[in-house]
C-alpha cells in the first residue's frame, strides 16, 4: 500500500511477518500502539476511512488459548472479516483491531521470560485504547468476539460515555468455566500445564506442514500460517494458556444490570451449540426479555464460534446491517 499517516495514537510496526500471506490485495496497516499506563506494546491492524469518516470501529479479539477448540484469537485470524466490514462500508469507516498484549508473534520478542500479561491488565490495555481513540473519532463502535466480547462489556462499564455502539460476537460473558469447552479444558490452564505447553511449543518446527493441513484441512492455508506462527511462539503459547486460567476464575457472575443499562446500544451474535456459551445463553437472553432495543441475530447451526476461520463474510454482512441500522454507515 502507499504510505499514509498513521492515527495520532500509532506508530510504525517494525516486525516484518505479523499478519498473514495472501494472493488478496492489502487494504490495511499494521501498527503498534505503546500503552502508558502499563508499559508494554500491542499490535493493531488499520483499516483507514477513505472519506474522512469520524466514525471509528474498534474490535478486541477471541483469546487464542482456545486455538484447539476452533476459537483463534489472533488478529491476523480476523483480517477478512475486518477486510469485508470495510468494503461494505465501501471505505467509509476506519477499523482498528486491537491485539490482547503478549499474544502477537514477533512483537515484544525480547520477552523471553515466562511473564504472563494478566487478565485485568489486558482491560486496561483496552480502556487506554479506548481513550486514545476517542480522542481522534467522534463516534465509536466496540466489537469484541467470544472473551472479547466481556472486555468489550468492561469498557462500557468504565467508558460508557465514549461508547455510541457495542457489537458482542459469540460472548462468553459469564460462568465460563461451567460451558461444555470451560468443563472439558479448564484443567490445561492450571498450573504448571501452560509452562509445560509452552516448552513442548519449541518442538512445533518439527512437524511436517502436511499434517497441519490434514488436522485443520477445511481451514485455508493462510489461516494455518498464522496457527503455526503461534503454536511455535512459547511466550505467546504461554501468555494464551495463562490469561485463559484467569478467565475461568474472573468471568463469572452475569452483569444483568450493565446489560441492561446500555440496552440500546447493544447487539449480540449468538451461534447454535457454541460450546464455549453452552447453556450461559439463556442466561443472557433472559436479562435481555422484554428489551426491544436490544439487537439480538441467532447463526444457524453450520456457523462456527471461530467464525472468523471460514465465516468472516457472514458475519461481517450482520455487522454491516447492524451498522446501518445504527446510522453509521
Amino acid at each position: 500500500m502507499e504510505s499514509v499517516q498513521l492515527p495520532v495514537c500509532l506508530e510504525p510496526c517494525g516486525v516484518e511477518f505479523v499478519g498473514e500471506p495472501s494472493t488478496e490485495p492489502v487494504n490495511y496497516h499494521s501498527a503498534l500502539f505503546r500503552h502508558r499506563r502499563f508499559p508494554s506494546t500491542a499490535h493493531v491492524l488499520w483499516w483507514p476511512s477513505q472519506s474522512g469518516s469520524k466514525t471509528c470501529i474498534i474490535f478486541i479479539p477471541a483469546g487464542a488459548d482456545q486455538f484447539s477448540t476452533g476459537n483463534p484469537g489472533l488478529l491476523a485470524w480476523y483480517t477478512p472479516f475486518l477486510a469485508a466490514i470495510h468494503e461494505k462500508s465501501e471505505r467509509r469507516l476506519n477499523i482498528l483491531a486491537h491485539a490482547f498484549v503478549g499474544h502477537t508473534p514477533g512483537i515484544e520478542a525480547d520477552n523471553t521470560e515466562y511473564s504472563a500479561v494478566s487478565l485485568s491488565a489486558q482491560v486496561e490495555h483496552a480502556l487506554e485504547f479506548t481513550d486514545a481513540v476517542k480522542r481522534e473519532y467522534d463516534r465509536v463502535v466496540v466489537v469484541g468476539h467470544s472473551v472479547g466480547s466481556w472486555v468489550v462489556t468492561q469498557v462500557l462499564k468504565h467508558r460508557e460515555n465514549s461508547v455510541d455502539a457495542a457489537f458482542l460476537l459469540f460472548p462468553t460473558i459469564c460462568h465460563m468455566k461451567n460451558t461444555p469447552n470451560g468443563r472439558r479444558l479448564s484443567g490445561l490452564f492450571v498450573p504448571p500445564f501452560p509452562r509445560t505447553i509452552a516448552w513442548f511449543s519449541r518442538l512445533s518446527h518439527a512437524i511436517p506442514d502436511r499434517v497441519v493441513a490434514f488436522l485443520y484441512s477445511d481451514w485455508p492455508f493462510a489461516q494455518r500460517t498464522v496457527l503455526r506462527r503461534l503454536i511455535s511462539s512459547p511466550a505467546v503459547v504461554y501468555n494464551c494458556l495463562t490469561m485463559a486460567h484467569e478467565e475461568m476464575k474472573a468471568i463469572t457472575t452475569l452483569d444483568e444490570g450493565l446489560l441492561q443499562r446500555n440496552k440500546e446500544r447493544l447487539h449480540v451474535y449468538f451461534a447454535e451449540g457454541d460450546g464455549w456459551v453452552g447453556g450461559q445463553k439463556e442466561k443472557v437472553l433472559r436479562a435481555l426479555d422484554g428489551e426491544e432495543t436490544v439487537k439480538v441475530a441467532h447463526g444457524t447451526a453450520d456457523i462456527p464460534h471461530a467464525f472468523c476461520i471460514n465465516h468472516g463474510e457472514t458475519l461481517a454482512r450482520q455487522c454491516s446491517e447492524w451498522l446501518s441500522e445504527g446510522g453509521f454507515l
